[in-house]
């Protein structure tokens, strides 16, 4: 059992000290919304075509997982500003396969210092959603921290669904609370150690 707990202990110890993996970003779609409530669509490989459409009218308007058929432009854009509020990106995650309970962005407007044109970045040590605004289109994006204490990550949108380029006009960081890993190694060891002695209390 000490064999078992020692050999443990030292695989979690070095996967703790691993060095940080580089920092990805990944466009999961791009929607096209219109604000008169005529139908969108959203371009789900970012080939700049609209891979699946929606109308402007439905029946129950209940966004269902993986499903984009009762998502409409009129509640996707109901707040009246697209990409900046919980309801419309629990609808993009929802198309996604993604359910996250709770969600809460933090905007920012331009002219930033974040901002340049196409070009953004991210806050320090951001992980998880960004939602990027410019002109009538939004890029959802999935992003994971570089894990360098302090770093920002660029991110570069293109040409929109209408073939064009359009400068930022916002952005929207949706951030995942998560359970470090180095944390859960430390719960798992003492959970060990504590069995370990369980069982020993148990011989004598």
């Amino acid at each position: 059992m000490k064999k078992v707990i020692l050999i443990t202990f030292f695989t979690l110890c070095s996967l703790a000290l691993v060095p940080a993996q580089a920092g990805t970003v990944d466009l999961l779609s791009i929607w096209a919304i219109d604000k008169n409530n005529s139908p969108g669509g959203v371009d789900e490989d970012g080939d700049g075509g609209i891979d699946q459409n929606f109308a402007n009218s439905c029946v129950t308007c209940v966004v269902t997982t993986g499903s984009i058929g009762d998502i409409t432009s009129d509640v996707f854009w109901s707040t009246g500003s697209a990409q900046d509020h919980p309801a419309d990106m629990v609808n993009m995650l929802a198309f996604e396969g993604v359910v996250i309970p709770g969600l809460s962005g933090v905007k920012t407007d331009a002219p930033d210092i974040s901002i340049d044109g196409q070009k953004l970045k991210t806050s320090a040590d951001f992980t998880g959603y960004l939602t990027v605004k410019a002109s009538s289109f939004v890029w959802l994006f999935q992003v994971n921290d570089d894990g360098a204490s302090g770093n920002q990550l660029e991110i570069e949108i293109g040409k929109a669904l209408d073939n064009k380029e359009h400068d930022i006009s916002h952005f929207t960081q949706w951030a995942v609370s998560e359970v470090p890993i180095p944390a859960a190694a430390w719960l798992f060891i003492t959970g060990l150690f504590g069995l370990a002695g369980l069982r020993k209390s148990v011989k004598t």
